[in-house]
């Protein structure tokens, strides 16, 4: 009998040899297994799963391999593949104590593309196809993650790969002889990875992103051995195997195998193309720094700039005044200073802030600006002192790197909306080609399948209409008929089946019992009276609201009123389509109209029921329910806010103006959350309300003044995080703000509540990304 083994645990899987998904008992996780009986070819699957399961994942790759080559069409043995070409390992969650991947290997190359991945799925059954799909958009977006943290560490020029423990746990001499030379290097002042320091003030933090960025980056990488067990441990040889990978592709890279107390020959087959270096004989230090300086010779450092005795008082108080705001004086002082040294660099950064009215240099990581063409800049770059220029250079890279996450996002959003309401090939081939060129970002690879999928079913879209389109505006079962002719050349299509099995058979029942009606009016008598009877008792719609039954005076309870004048209204719609239903006089138009007033009804009843507990259950965000606390009335309008924050967000960039129009935030709230938030019918309960006299807008968020007047104690302004935010935010929450529509006293800067309800007028910067937010919104109930 054979026995698969669970690709994330190692243990035995229970399976019935008809499905190609199991779920292991021993750690809950849903796979995919082989349904081949073949003892060889299962015993090859649980000897390379046990590899994978070690980190051996050349070895395993090589097993998986076997398989392919013998069985070609075996989709798990490809799966196999893409897990060991990322060095998939598959760990406990503390959360949750599910299985849940991690990454050692990562790659510039994108998982959803990878040839192995694409030929699982041609090789495996349907139900197959889904798990891996889910898998692999798992992987796809751990990838994403490591390159976007690998992108923001500075470059290295050599890397030290050794073992740091001996199997007793206890330092080896390879650590010891490794961090000598790292030692060495670094006073020469190369930048240097070397593991057990650049990776210390790491603690908490997965490490591939660091190790994946040094690798790539690094132009050397030297490989100490004391032992042959040492350069084949897993992560040492995961290591120096990358690193040869890469070398393969960039031939610039060099690798240097540094051994001591071995013979040569026992090093790695792989390195005997390479020329070694003896750590164990006299002068072997000298040799190995004086090597690496032929292949990466060190730049020249620039000298190091003295400020003068007399100047440096007056730059002192030039960036004091530029703290202040002070940009007139600022400017003066900046020419005092270049009077006396005309090739100063921090007065000619002096004039660069004036012009570009910033504070601190700090501020330079959001000014977005080029500044390649202004003179003052050019000369802060050719007079500046290395420690300022490379302060400097940090903050514009920050700004670039900003500059092009607003780029990509612009674009990203653009091709969303065209693919969203595209109505020609044109349009989805054009969201297509953005998605191609960014699909290393966010979802696009997802959505750049979808485009394709679209164009393929491009002519079952126009169908899909043209069906629906008869359905909706039938006015009889021929209609009915021809939408069906159509809809089942298109059975699987979007929302065909329903349409085929429940909704053209339910309107074309109606159609049938109209004419059944019409038919018995036209031969109308005393005892065909009754037939008619219990045919409209089959369409007969039995409203029953207690709330609208109860003895509630308009007088005493403008509240309840307001909604009960609004539901009163709609019912007499239900009951004026029931009458015409009775006499013929209809159409499927008028019946998806009566449907959409029965919805409001029961929406309606909620928002009643709620005016007596002050809390109303409308929309989901995230998966949530959201709870709305009930502010006031006017009329038939009720003021809402969030009873929960529900996002972070910065309420605008620093350069960007404060006006609530002009804000990122405005347009977050009244696109992005609007629609993740709210069905199209709940969002056009929602009223459209003028803000600050400029804008209207369905979605804003409270003024001091406001939160002042319906929560008066801070007690009434503690709130609480929604569980999306609370697994989001970075930070402890106990520590969370959530912002008002208040400029702050501070520069750029908006006022905000804090966890313990306490309002601070001083603000925080606008464009701090971490500060939540509690929309509000009125609600037309009229």
């Amino acid at each position: 009998m054979v026995v698969l083994k669970c690709k994330m645990c190692g243990g035995t899987l229970n399976i019935d040899g008809t499905s190609s998904v199991a779920t292991c008992e021993y750690c809950g996780a849903k796979q995919t297994v082989s349904l081949s009986d073949d003892e060889k070819r299962v015993n090859l699957y649980n000897r390379a799963n046990r590899l994978r399961l070690a980190n051996e994942f050349d070895k395993a790759a090589a097993l998986y391999e076997n398989i392919v080559a013998e069985f070609p069409e075996e989709a798990e043995a490809y799966w196999g593949l893409v897990l060991c070409h990322y060095g998939i390992e598959y760990v406990d969650d503390p959360a949750t104590a599910f299985k849940i991947p991690t990454c050692h290997r990562a790659s510039f190359d994108s998982v959803l593309q990878n040839e192995n991945y694409q030929m699982a799925l041609e090789n495996a059954d349907v139900a197959a196809q889904k798990v891996y799909r889910d898998q692999a958009r798992e992987l796809e977006r751990i990838r994403t993650e490591i390159l976007a943290i690998s992108q923001n560490e500075t470059p290295y020029d050599i890397f030290i790969c050794y073992k740091e423990t001996d199997p007793k746990g206890e330092r080896t001499i390879d650590s010891v002889i490794a961090q000598n030379v790292y030692d060495a290097l670094t006073e020469k002042g190369y930048k240097v990875f070397f593991s057990r320091i650049s990776l210390e003030d790491k603690l908490g933090q997965q490490y591939e992103p660091f190790i994946f960025a040094a690798l790539n980056s690094a132009k050397i990488m030297l490989a100490f051995g004391t032992q042959y067990e040492y350069y084949h441990a897993v992560w040492v040889k995961n290591e120096w195997n990358r690193f040869l990978k890469l070398m393969a592709k960039d031939k610039s890279k060099v690798l240097i195998p540094c051994y001591k107390d071995i013979d040569p020959y026992d090093m790695p087959e792989e390195f005997k193309p390479l020329q070694a270096q003896d750590m164990g004989k006299v002068g072997a230090m000298q040799d190995l720094l004086r090597g690496i300086g032929k292949i990466l010779p060190l730049k020249p450092q620039p000298a190091t700039y003295q400020v003068s005795p007399t100047i440096a008082p007056l730059i002192q108080r030039l960036f004091m005044l530029l703290e202040d705001g002070d940009f007139y004086n600022a400017q003066s002082y900046c020419e005092r200073i270049l009077d006396i040294d005309p090739e100063c660099g921090k007065a000619y950064l002096g004039k660069l802030m004036v012009e570009c009215n910033i504070r601190q240099v700090a501020q330079f990581a959001d000014y977005t600006y080029d500044l390649s063409e202004n003179i003052n800049y050019q000369k802060f770059l050719k007079y500046a002192d290395a420690e300022t220029l490379a302060a400097f250079t940090n903050y514009l890279k920050e700004a670039q790197e900003k500059k092009r996450y607003q780029t990509l996002e612009i674009n990203y959003q653009n091709a969303i909306n065209i693919k969203e309401n595209a109505k020609t090939r044109q349009d989805l081939e054009y969201a297509l080609g953005v998605f191609t060129a960014i699909s290393y970002y966010k979802n696009c690879q997802q959505l750049k399948e979808e485009c394709l999928q679209a164009l393929d079913g491009l002519e079952h879209q126009i169908d899909y209409r043209n069906a629906l389109g008869l359905v909706h505006h039938a006015t009889g079962t021929d209609d009915i008929d021809k939408a069906l002719e159509i809809l089942n050349k298109i059975p699987h299509y979007k929302e065909a089946p329903k349409y085929i099995q429940e909704i053209c058979p339910k309107y074309r029942a109606i159609f049938s019992l109209l004419h059944q009606f019409q038919t018995l009016f036209q031969e109308w008598s005393l005892n065909k009276g009754n037939i008619i009877t219990t045919l409209w008792q089959q369409l007969t719609i039995q409203q029953s609201n207690p709330y609208f039954t109860a003895n509630l005076s308009p007088i005493e309870n403008t509240e309840f009123y307001a909604i009960h004048k609004k539901t009163v209204a709609l019912i007499e719609e239900i009951d004026t389509f029931q009458n015409q239903y009775s006499s013929g006089v209809y159409n499927a138009k008028n019946f998806i109209e009566f449907q959409e007033n029965k919805a409001k009804v029961l929406l309606l009843e909620d928002l009643l029921h709620a005016t007596k507990n002050r809390v109303l259950t409308f929309g989901k965000y995230m998966d949530e329910p959201i709870e709305w606390t009930i502010l006031k009335w006017e009329d038939s309008k009720c003021l809402l806010v969030s009873s929960k924050c529900l996002e972070m967000c910065a309420y605008a960039d620093y350069c960007d103006s404060l006006e609530w129009n002009k804000t990122p935030m405005r347009k977050f709230l009244n696109t992005t959350f609007l629609q993740a938030a709210f069905t199209k019918s709940e969002a056009t309960l929602i009223a459209e309300t003028k803000i600050d006299d400029i804008a209207k807008d369905k979605l804003f968020i409270l003024t001091r003044e406001e939160i002042e007047t319906y929560f008066p104690t801070e007690e009434h302004r503690e709130c609480d995080l929604s569980y999306h935010l609370q697994r989001s935010l970075p930070f402890d929450p106990n520590k969370n703000r959530w912002w008002l529509r208040t400029e702050g006293t501070g520069y750029r800067t908006l006022a905000f509540v804090d966890n313990q309800g306490v309002i601070h007028q001083e603000g925080d910067v606008v464009s701090t990304r971490y500060n939540t937010i509690r929309p509000a919104m009125w609600l037309e109930v009229q």
